[in-house]
């Protein structure tokens, strides 16, 4: 664990990757607003990285743990919605840039490495002398040792403001209209000249697609007058995280619609029985 001092945590974790030479890792924050920040820091210091949350749905995680898994990105910053299930092949490291309070989901997070054999390392960003106790206790608990690392923040100067952000662009074709990711690329490397190792994950909706590229590239789509994908018109949108919430929620109501709708057909159907 990395003891860090107040508000210098995103500049104690470039120090970290830095230090150690992390190649590729999975890193936890506890809120998901957190998430697309420490993604954003990252990509300012260099560093290839991608957010999820409860934000995305499970079509745009799938895409992000996809290229995750296929080394396109070195970092994925993700809440605990992603502490379970994920087995990524070979992943050096586990970062907690936040300590967990409850020891079961501390358990789930670290066991994203080191699996089958293969050694991975787990690294704890404390920020209080309380998350530092329960760290020493929860590792107690298992009889596993951990130990304290001294770890340089980087400076100030070394971090680069990103003048080029990546956003979410929403464009309203899909599969309905036989449009796939690898046209997707096509269309912005041809409109935009932007470099495709540039364009993020895209995720392929029915009847829409979802995008995320740099934020240059989308004021370029904003001014072209007739775009078209495989000879198709298009409109392109930026996709705001107000966005993302709405259609997160609407997800969830679909859910939880259906989940009781079904709890009670059992019950009419339990009634008739009896």
């Amino acid at each position: 664990y990395i003891y860090v001092d107040n508000g210098q945590k995103h500049r104690y974790l470039a120090g970290l990757l830095k230090e150690k030479r992390v190649p590729q890792g999975l890193i936890f924050c506890s809120r998901r607003e957190e998430v697309q920040d420490v993604a954003n820091f990252l990509r300012s210091v260099g560093r290839k990285a991608q957010a999820s949350s409860g934000l995305l749905d499970q079509v745009e995680r799938a895409a992000i743990l996809n290229r995750f898994k296929n080394k396109q990105v070195e970092f994925l910053v993700a809440t605990d919605l992603a502490a379970r299930g994920i087995d990524v092949d070979r992943l050096p490291a586990v970062i907690n840039y936040n300590f967990p309070d409850d020891i079961e989901v501390y358990l789930h997070r670290c066991g994203r490495t080191g699996r089958a054999g293969v050694r991975g390392a787990v690294y704890n960003l404390v920020g209080s002398k309380k998350e530092e106790i329960t760290a020493q206790s929860f590792h107690e608990t298992w009889n596993i040792r951990i130990k304290s690392l001294e770890i340089k923040p980087v400076k100030k100067d070394a971090i680069q403001i990103a003048d080029d952000r990546i956003i979410k662009v929403h464009l309203n074709r899909g599969k309905r209209d036989k449009v796939r990711s690898g046209d997707v690329v096509g269309f912005l490397v041809n409109t935009t000249g932007i470099d495709a190792k540039n364009i993020g994950t895209i995720a392929v909706y029915d009847s829409y697609i979802v995008v995320d590229v740099p934020e240059s590239a989308f004021e370029v789509l904003e001014m072209l007058e007739q775009p078209k994908v495989k000879g198709k018109s298009v409109k392109v949108t930026r996709y705001s995280i107000a966005d993302q919430q709405r259609k997160s929620e609407a997800v969830r109501k679909r859910q939880f619609g259906a989940r009781d709708k079904k709890q009670k057909d059992g019950k009419k159907s339990k009634e008739k029985r009896k």
